[in-house]
């Protein structure tokens, strides 16, 4: 829990975004998770006091709708990211459909992946677009190797809607960038 709130509590961007907005979310009885991380920073920023009881309200709402944060068991800190972001956003969207002119902070750090699906026997393609927010790499000596590896085409068993073969391969690249990936990077990634 603590790794994962210091990675978003540490963007600048994501903090000052919760921040900036205050007086929207603030005015909602919903948002007791972006509650959670105004009150955190601001107590980073201070001398600590009352942070143990906020990181008991932060995992208390994430317990809401994952159970397994309601006792003291260890959990993946990559998972605890993920529900947490999932939990923002969806805090944002409420807030969003209140009319509100709401900029979530979750959205800073989505990017768009195009997947494409190509059946092995026909060459049958299917493509399609999603937004990611967080990318799960296998660590290399350096972030593009880490990059490539992922963006490798692999094998994927699934019925073709022409052929009806069930081998094909499934290849990602980036439509946008996320923030934070050098120009380097672009270079070997973009499809």
């Amino acid at each position: 829990m603590n790794s994962a709130l210091q990675c978003l509590l540490e963007l600048p961007a994501f903090s000052r975004e919760i921040q900036r907005q205050q007086d929207i979310w603030s005015s909602y009885c919903s948002s007791e998770l972006l509650r959670c991380f105004a009150e955190l920073q601001k107590t980073r920023m201070s001398d600590g006091t009352g942070k143990a009881r906020i990181l008991r309200s932060v995992k208390s709402c994430l317990s809401i709708g994952h159970e397994e944060y309601e006792d003291d068991a260890e959990q993946d800190a990559h998972e605890f990211l993920l529900h947490l972001l999932c939990q923002l956003k969806e805090e944002g969207q409420r807030l969003k459909g209140s009319q509100v002119q709401y900029i979530c902070p979750v959205e800073q750090l989505e990017f768009m992946m195009n997947t494409t699906r190509t059946c092995t026997s026909c060459g049958a393609v299917v493509c399609g677009q999603e937004n990611y927010n967080h990318l799960s790499l296998n660590l290399s000596g350096h972030l593009t190797h880490s990059l490539e590896d992922y963006f490798m085409p692999t094998p994927l068993e699934c019925k073709c809607w022409n052929c009806s073969s069930s081998d094909a391969y499934v290849s990602t690249h980036f439509i946008t960038m996320p923030r934070g990936l050098n120009a380097s990077c672009e270079a070997v990634l973009c499809g």
